[in-house]
């Protein structure tokens, strides 16, 4: 009798997965096409920063999720993820911009929602395969790849740039590519 490698609820997982990267792949070609690259890289640069700050806040607690023997216990150690993560995103951000690497408020807020989202994406993952929800676990990155794909698009048609709303409420001045 052949057993499929695969089952049913795991392929939503990976369709999930494999969906949120080519919408992901969308959103880069429009911030290239339709951002300078100054600003492209400023982009890069405070993503790379969110990123970095949201990976180390959980301090990989979230891993010890999916062990969890009851759901009870693995809410109890989502709890404790988040809440470790949300105080050490606080503190890396402030460390951050004391050393100068997050250049102003409006950069600031983009770097710490950015490693917010990080932070809770990696948490709610983890939860989710725990209960061996696949479904949402694979959609869940499509969600929010579709979700970043519209909040640029509606920022490029208004005029307003990829380090989010706070630049057009600075009033801060931004370079874009001449297509």
């Amino acid at each position: 009798m052949k057993k499929n490698i695969i089952k049913r609820k795991e392929f939503y997982f990976y369709i999930g997965s494999a969906l949120s990267q080519v919408v992901s792949l969308l959103t880069s070609l429009m911030i290239i096409k339709n951002f300078s690259p100054g600003v492209f890289g400023e982009y890069s640069y405070l993503f790379s920063i969110a990123s970095i700050c949201g990976s180390l806040a959980t301090l990989k607690l979230e891993l010890s999720i999916p062990v969890a023997k009851s759901f009870s216990d693995a809410n109890s150690r989502t709890t404790l993820t988040l809440l470790v993560s949300l105080m050490l995103n606080v503190f890396m951000i402030i460390l951050f911009s004391l050393l100068g690497f997050v250049p102003d408020y409006s950069s600031l807020l983009f770097v710490f929602l950015i490693s917010c989202i990080v932070s809770i994406n990696a948490t709610f993952n983890q939860l989710f395969l725990q209960s061996e929800s696949f479904i949402v676990t694979g959609f869940i990155p499509l969600i929010l790849a579709v979700a970043n794909f519209l909040f640029l698009q509606i920022l490029n048609s208004f005029g307003g740039n990829p380090i989010l709303f706070a630049f057009i409420v600075t009033g801060k001045q931004i370079g874009r590519a001449h297509v």
